[in-house]
Order: C-alpha cells, then structure tokens, then sequence
C-alpha cells in the first residue's frame, strides 16, 4: 500500500527535520518533483530537490501503524489546498 502527501519544506532545518523523523519509520519513502524521484531518507537526496515546491512524499508500507505515523509526521509541512502561496 502507499499514501502520498503534498509537502512544502521551507528551509534546511525543515529538511533535515523531516528526514530525521521518517527514518524511525521502517517504510521506504520517495520524495518526487515531476519526473525527478529521490529517496527521502536521505538527507543529500532530499536537499537536491528540496528547493523544489511542492514535494510529494510517497510511504510504501503495509503496516497501518507507520502509515498513521507518516502521517502525523507530514501534518507539520503539508500544503493545503486553500493556502494558495505554498502551491505552484
């Protein structure tokens, strides 16, 4: 199973934040920028295309609980369809 989240990390710290965090999880996550696909749980991955806004970040997991983990973990930098700045 995967989920996806449309994410906008606005600085390093938010980078290296969001990698520390999801490599407690067990799960593979890409992070994707059109055609340009990287692993998220690496931090030099990720900072290659952090610059890109926004991110889509995909969890591969059929466990439930790290699912709702990534979850929680996504809220903090997710882009909301009616925060117009944040989206291209």
């Amino acid at each position: 199973m995967e989920r996806t989240y449309k994410l906008d990390l606005q600085s390093i710290n938010d980078a290296k934040d969001f990698v520390v965090a999801i490599n407690k999880l067990n799960s593979e996550v890409d992070a994707r920028y059109g055609v340009r696909v990287v692993d998220a749980k690496s931090m030099l991955g990720l900072l290659n295309i952090s610059h890109c806004k926004p991110l889509e970040m995909t969890i591969y997991s059929d466990d439930e609980n790290e699912i709702s983990e990534f979850a929680e973990i996504c809220k903090k930098y997710e882009v909301k369809k009616n925060d117009k700045q944040r989206e291209i």
